[in-house]
């Protein structure tokens, strides 16, 4: 009698084993689409992970900037007059003593002096300019790491470009306006060496801010 319910129930057996696994299949399969949405979405919009990495950068550049900028106003205002008197002061002790020219009968003609050779003289108003100069880059510089910050901002997927515009500007920075102003403050001809490696940065620098403005997101 057992056998015989258990072949009059087997067909019911078979479809409720068939239901379930209906039932998990559409499971799985409904998981396996929301995934399959879920990719889609994220590789239609890639701009969702550039956008995270770009906000940082833009702060940098901005902020980078904004010190360049400080450093060159404190440089030109307040340490200005004391460069000047400092390269005055190494133009005085380049003076060579000249004696006194006396006439024949032993009166004095000309007192004794000193003397600046125009070379020297010229060195010192050179390298007055070139503190200047550098001071006037190190602002100019900071200023366009800010627009690049402002810019970069808005550029989306541009994250790289800003990236190695705010690296160009701030290594060039150093090694052009900074090294020419300390070069020329400290008497120290040697800074002067990285002088042309950093004006290669700046330049690259500000290739990338042309770049990252040009393909900034248009206001609608």
């Amino acid at each position: 009698m057992e056998s015989l319910e258990l072949l009059t129930n087997r067909p019911n057996l078979i479809e409720v084993a068939r239901a379930e696994i209906k039932c998990r299949l559409f499971s799985y399969n409904q998981t396996i689409a929301m995934r399959y949405i879920t990719y889609n979405q994220i590789l239609t919009r890639p701009h969702i992970i550039p956008i995270k990495k770009a906000i940082p950068m833009a702060h940098y550049n901005m902020i980078a900037g904004g010190i360049f900028g400080l450093i060159a106003v404190l440089a030109g205002a307040v340490l200005s007059d004391q460069v000047k008197l400092r390269l005055d002061n190494v133009l005085l002790e380049k003076a060579v003593a000249v004696p006194a020219v006396l006439h024949p009968d032993g009166t004095i003609a000309r007192d004794a002096t000193t003397e600046i050779s125009i070379i020297d003289r010229r060195e010192n108003e050179d390298a007055w300019l070139r503190y200047l100069t550098g001071n006037f880059y190190l602002m100019f510089n900071g200023l366009a790491m800010i627009a690049l910050g402002l810019i970069g901002a808005q550029a989306g997927g541009d994250s790289r470009i800003a990236i190695a515009g705010g690296a160009c500007f701030t290594v060039g920075n150093l090694l052009f306006a900074v090294c020419m102003s300390a070069a020329a403050a400290l008497s120290m001809p040697t800074l002067r060496v990285p002088i042309p490696v950093g004006a290669i940065l700046l330049a690259a620098g500000w290739i990338c801010l042309i770049v990252v403005s040009m393909k900034a997101k248009r206001p609608a």
